[in-house]
């Protein structure tokens, strides 16, 4: 007896049931599909491509264009000439400034003269003055 509201599938009787046909049809389906699915991915990655290098190839035109655009009145910088360096003026020949002598054991007449000789060397004039006792 059939309990009421229920139906049954005949198809579904037998050796392990009468799903294997859809398996089948499934894997037909696939296998037409496949290969257009398949090309139209590899047409689309091509286009892609095509578009991305058009797109550089102009956004590097417009780059060239602006760079060339912004230095158009722009002049190279002139070479400075080198100048060769003049070599220091030699310091003209004279008597020194000042002298810094220290005699030991010498007695001032002594170091009186020694100056004297000295200033008469350098041109100048003579110095007449009497130095006191050397110290000690």
């Amino acid at each position: 007896m059939k309990p009421s509201g229920a139906h049954t599938h005949p198809e579904l009787r037998g050796s392990g049931g009468g799903n294997g046909w859809l398996l089948v049809l499934g894997a037909i389906v696939l296998a037409v599909v496949a290969g257009p699915v398949a090309r139209a991915i590899s047409e689309l990655i091509d286009v892609l491509a095509i578009i991305m290098a058009v797109a550089l190839a102009i956004a590097g035109l417009a780059a060239v264009l602006a760079h060339r655009a912004r230095h158009r009145y722009t002049r190279p910088l002139a070479q400075r000439r080198v100048r060769a360096l003049q070599a220091p003026e030699p310091p003209a020949l004279g008597g020194a400034h000042e002298v810094h002598l220290h005699f030991h054991q010498v007695s001032a007449e002594d170091v009186a003269a020694i100056i004297t000789r000295q200033a008469w060397a350098c041109g100048q004039p003579g110095i007449d003055e009497t130095l006191g006792e050397a110290r000690e």
